[in-house]
C-alpha cells in the first residue's frame, strides 16, 4: 500500500536515485592492519573509499629505536624509558620509529600517564602480541590520567596490528577524561591496527586534528564513548569496530553518554569538515551507536561535512535512558548549516527509534540514502523515527526537520508508527521533510503521526512518499567469490558477489555474514563489517576482500590463507541459496 503525502500543494517530490543494477563496492579496508602508508596524506578531496588499501610499512632511510634495548627495560615500569625515547627522538623533519617489542615479554606496564607536548615525525611501532598497560601507580587521582596524551603533536603514527593499549577502568572513580589515546591540535595523526581497551573514558579522543587516520582499530569497553570526535577535519575512519562501551560501576563516566561514535564539539568554534566514517561495525554499546551532540556547537561560519557510509550497528541501547534517544541521534545548536550523508548504513535491531532528532530544519540538510531500520523500536513504545522539541529551541526559528529519505527501508512489525512528530508548541513548524521511505509490516496503515495538538497544516516543504508493504516479494540471496585468488605482495583484491532475485528490486536489502577461514578478518585482511546493504535498484553487490601484507611485522611465511564469507539468516527479509564461498589470500602471485 503507498502513501503519498503532500502537506504542502506546491511541493514537488523527486525521486532522485536513479540506478539500476549498478556495480557497487565495499572496500574492504579494516582489522589489524600492519600495512601502512608512511607518506599517506589525505588528498584535498577528501578520503576515497578505498584509501585503507596500503603497502607495508615503508621505514627505509629511517632510524629505528628499540626502546627497551637502548633506554633500559624494566618489567615493572617503562614510564621513564618511554619519555626518554620520546624526548631524545623528536626531531622535527626526520621521522624516527620507536619500536616496541616482545623481547622481554609480551607486557609493558607504565605507572604514570606519558603526557607529552610540542612532538613531531614519531612513529610508535608496536609488536603483534604486545600489551602496553597501565600499571600500580598513580591513576585515577586528576588530570592527566590518560594513557597516551599528546598536545601539538605533528605527523604522529601509532601501528599496532595485533597489539594492545590497556587501561583499569575500575581505578578511576569519578570524572570522564582518561582516555587511552588523545591529541589536542593534532596534524598528520594516524592510529593503524591497535586495540584500544577499559578505559575510564574514550578509547580515542579527537580534538582539533587535522590530515588524520584512523584504520583498523578496535576500541572496546571503555567507560565514557569508543570514539569521540571533538573538532577535526579531512579526517577518515575506516574498518574499525567500535564496541561495548559502558560506564564502569565506580564512578567515572557515570552519567554516559555511553556511545560508540560522538561528534560532540566543546569549543562553539569546532570544525566537522571532509570526515569519512566507513566499514564500522558499532555493536554492544550502552546507549546509540551515533551520536551529533551539537550543543555547544555555533557554526561560526564553519559548515559540516561528514559522510556515514557502509557501516552497521547492533545491540546497541544495553543500558535504557530516561531521555530521547535514538540509534541515530541528533541535538541541535544554532547557526549551523553543511551536510551529513548516510549511505548503506544498517541498523540491526533496537528497543528504542532507528532515528531521533531534535534538528532544526533551515540548519544542515541530512539525507539517508540505502539506509535500513530493522527491528528498532521494537517494544512498540514510540516509532522508527522520531522528531521532536526538547526543550527551549536551538534559535529563533522554532522549527523541527531538514531530512531527505532516499530510498530508506524501515523492517518493524509492531504496532506503531514510522515516523512521529511531537513537542512542538504554539508557532512552530515542522519543515522540510521528504523523499521515499519504504516500509515491510504488517501494520500498513501506521505512517505519520502528529503529536501533542500539532496540526500539520502548518507544516512547510514536508513530502513524504511512504510504499508501506505487509507482503514483500518473496527474495534468495546467495554468495560466490568471483574474483577468488588474492595475494598480500600485490595486494590484488579478492571480491565475493552477493545476488538477490527477486521480482521486486526497488527498495533496500539488508544482509548479515560471518567471516571465518585461515585468514582473519581485521589481521590478514582490511576488516569488513558484520553487515551490508544491497541498494534500491542493484541486484548485486560486491564485497572486497583487501589481503594485508604483514612481510614488516611477520616476516616467516603463512603459506596460502582462507577466507570464507557465510550469509547470515534474515527470514523476514531473504532466504539463503547459496551459503558461502571461499577464496584464497597468496603470499605472492
Amino acid at each position: 500500500m503507498r502513501y503519498l503525502l503532500f502537506f504542502v500543494p506546491f511541493i514537488c517530490f523527486s525521486q532522485f536515485y536513479t540506478s539500476s543494477g549498478e556495480r557497487l563496492q565495499v572496500y574492504g579496508s579494516s582489522g589489524r592492519v600492519s600495512s601502512s602508508s608512511i607518506s599517506y596524506t589525505v588528498p584535498p578531496s577528501g578520503p576515497t573509499p578505498g584509501a585503507a588499501r596500503t603497502a607495508i610499512p615503508d621505514y627505509t632511510g629511517l632510524t629505528i629505536v628499540d626502546v627497551a634495548a637502548t633506554y633500559g627495560w624494566s618489567a615493572g615500569d617503562m614510564t621513564s624509558a618511554i619519555n626518554s625515547a620520546i624526548a631524545a627522538n623528536d626531531s622535527p623533519g626526520t621521522p624516527v620509529v620507536l619500536k616496541f617489542d616482545t623481547d622481554n615479554g609480551s607486557t609493558w606496564e607504565i605507572d604514570s600517564p606519558i603526557n607529552v607536548s610540542d612532538v613531531s615525525d614519531l612513529y610508535f611501532q608496536f609488536d603483534s602480541g604486545l600489551t602496553l598497560q597501565q600499571g600500580d601507580g598513580e591513576w585515577g587521582a586528576g588530570s592527566p590520567d590518560d594513557l597516551f596524551r599528546f598536545d601539538d603533536a605533528d605527523n604522529l603514527r601509532f601501528y599496532g596490528y595485533g597489539a594492545t593499549l590497556h587501561m583499569e577502568k575500575t581505578d578511576f572513580t569519578s570524572g570522564e577524561h582518561a582516555h587511552v589515546f588523545i591529541a589536542d591540535n593534532g596534524n598528520d595523526v594516524e592510529l593503524w591496527g591497535l586495540t584500544l581497551e577499559d578505559s575510564g573514558g574514550d578509547g580515542i579522543y579527537v580534538n582539533e586534528w587535522t590530515n588524520f587516520k584512523l584504520m583498523d582499530l578496535v576500541s572496546d569497553n571503555n567507560s565514557r564513548q569508543a570514539l569521540s570526535i571533538i573538532s577535526g577535519a579531512n579526517g577518515e575512519v575506516n574498518g574499525c569496530s567500535l564496541q561495548g562501551t559502558q560506564p564502569n560501576g565506580v564512578g567515572a563516566a557515570a552519567n554516559g553518554p555511553w556511545d560508540g561514535l560522538d561528534f560532540e564539539p566543546n569549543p562553539t568554534s569546532s570544525t566537522f569538515d571532509n570526515i569519512l566514517v566507513k566499514n564500522i561495525d558499532m555493536i554492544d554499546n550502552d546507549a546509540a551507536f551515533l551520536d551529533f551532540a551539537w550543543g555547544n556547537y555555533d557554526g561560526d561560519g564553519n559548515a559540516l561535512d561528514i559522510t556515514i557510509e557502509d557501516c552497521y550497528a547492533s545491540l546497541n541501547h544495553q543500558n535504557p535512558w530516561t531521555t530521547g534517544t535514538g540509534e541515530i541521534r541528533f541535538t541541535c545548536a544554532s547557526d549551523m548549516t553543511g551536510t551529513v550523508d548516510f549511505t548503506r548504513v544498517f541498523i540491526d535491531g533496537s528497543t528504542y527509534p532507528g532515528i531521533y532528532s531534535i534538528m532544526e530544519a533551515d540548519g544542515p540538510s541530512f539525507t539517508y540514502e540505502d539506509v535500513v531500520l530493522y527491528d528498532t523500536n521494537s517494544t512498540a513504545t514510540t516509532a522508527s523515527i522520531r522528531f521532536r522539541r526538547i526543550g527551549a529551541p536551538c534559535s529563533d526559528e522554532n522549527t523541527l526537520g531538514g531530512f531527505f529519505f532516499d530510498n530508506l527501508t524501515i523492517y518493524n512489525n509492531v504496532d506503531d508508527d514510522i515516523i512521529d512528530v511531537g513537542d512542538l508548541g504554539g508557532g512552530d513548524v515542522f519543515k522540510n521533510v521528504t523523499g521515499n521511505i519504504k516500509g515491510i509490516t504488517d501494520y500498513t496503515s501506521n505512517t505519520i503521526s502528529y503529536k501533542d495538538s500539532y496540526d500539520s497544516g502548518n507544516n512547510v516543504n514536508v513530502t513524504l512518499s511512504l510504499d508501506m508493504d505487509s507482503s514483500p516479494p518473496s527474495t534468495t540471496l546467495s554468495i560466490e567469490a568471483t574474483t577468488a585468488i588474492g595475494a598480500e605482495d600485490t595486494q590484488n583484491d579478492i571480491v565475493f558477489t552477493v545476488t538477490r532475485t527477486s521480482s521486486e528490486v526497488d527498495y533496500a536489502l539488508p544482509f548479515r555474514v560471518a567471516y571465518s577461514g585461515t585468514a582473519d578478518n581485521r589481521d590478514d585482511y582490511h576488516g569488513l563489517p558484520s553487515g551490508f546493504v544491497i541498494p534500491a535498484g542493484a541486484s548485486t553487490f560486491e564485497i572486497t576482500v583487501v589481503p594485508r601484507n604483514d612481510e614488516w611485522t611477520n616476516p616467516s611465511s603463512e603459506g596460502d590463507e582462507t577466507v570464507i564469507i557465510t550469509l547470515q539468516t534474515m527470514t523476514d527479509a531473504y532466504t539463503i541459496g547459496t551459503a558461502s564461498d571461499t577464496a584464497t589470500i597468496k603470499e605472492t602471485l
